[in-house]
């Protein structure tokens, strides 16, 4: 469980204690908020300065944090919770609970993505107002003090991040995937067999696996031309199928050129899509790489079958 405490100069005030399998998140995608839920301790206030070292009770007025996305540092979204938590007994230290809310916006949530590659690594920094009241039976409020904490890192499992909190961030669902379908089609028909691998190959993208990404976008385009009945028996070549499932049933709806224009659209993704058209130095497909052919994938399908139904 990490633990970050929170200082008045050198002098240890507080303990922020949370457990990274308890955050979650909420609210997504159109007002995304992750939650911490958190252990505060509070610590009475001994000055080793003043003397006889007289044992302050303390009151947290307020908590601010700042989460910081790790190792780029470039994301910084601010929490503010209203305490007025009292540590009353000299010599006391004791815990309180709570949920500290960072509000999100779903452009911060793909940037965060965007340098994520595996665990989501992040830092937590704290800002407190504490009243430090007098010793004695009266406890007046002497003064008031700033504390501190260091930036403190600390790691959500990428499991967790991915299957829990992604979600309710509403990352990746304002993308709509709309593919118009016929009434009473069979769960194993082309369209269907395309939409479902569209909808994986957005998962990997998620889970980080760029290359089963693109090779699910080439099952989805391999069943396009195999949606419709075509001339051609017998297992053939992806480009003469291709070619004649846009001569019987695009040419017509388009007109030549601009059919054309889309069934060439359709063999040249195929072929990236291919793992023999990567470059044998290559290392494999990057994230920019299979981002855009799923967005690419996903508009092909959703044109095609907009024009068929």
């Amino acid at each position: 469980m990490p633990k970050i405490e929170i200082r008045i100069n050198s002098l240890n005030i507080a303990a922020f204690n949370f457990e990274t399998q308890e955050i979650s998140a909420k609210n997504g995608p159109e007002f995304p908020v992750l939650m911490i839920p958190y252990d505060l301790q509070l610590y009475a206030y001994e000055d080793p300065n003043e003397p006889g070292t007289p044992v302050h009770p303390v009151t947290c007025v307020y908590l601010a944090g700042e989460l910081w996305s790790l190792p780029q540092q470039k994301v910084a979204v601010k929490s503010r919770e209203e305490l007025a938590y009292c540590a009353p007994v000299p010599g006391s230290q004791i815990a309180s609970r709570g949920y500290l809310e960072f509000p999100f916006d779903i452009l911060t949530v793909a940037r965060i993505e965007k340098g994520r590659t595996g665990d989501f690594g992040a830092a937590l920094k704290f800002r407190s107002l504490v009243a430090i009241h007098a010793p004695g039976a009266m406890q007046t409020v002497q003064r008031f003090a700033i504390a501190e904490s260091q930036t403190s890192g600390f790691t959500i499992s990428r499991s967790h991040w991915i299957e829990r909190i992604l979600p309710e961030l509403g990352y990746g669902r304002i993308e709509l995937l709309e593919v118009r379908l016929s009434r009473g089609i069979a769960r194993d028909h082309e369209s269907i067999k395309a939409l479902d691998a569209i909808r994986r190959a957005r998962d990997l993208l998620v889970d980080g696996d760029w290359d089963k990404a693109v090779a699910h976008c080439r099952i989805a385009i391999e069943t396009i031309p195999d949606s419709r009945q075509l001339q051609l028996n017998g297992p053939h070549q992806f480009d003469l199928r291709v070619d004649d499932f846009v001569s019987d049933h695009l040419v017509p709806r388009l007109g030549q050129e601009e059919a054309r224009f889309l069934a060439d659209g359709m063999k040249s993704l195929w072929r990236v899509c291919t793992r023999p058209a990567r470059p044998a130095a290559s290392d494999g497909f990057q994230r920019p790489d299979a981002e855009f052919i799923v967005r690419y994938t996903t508009a092909i399908v959703e044109y095609v079958g907009s024009l068929l139904n």
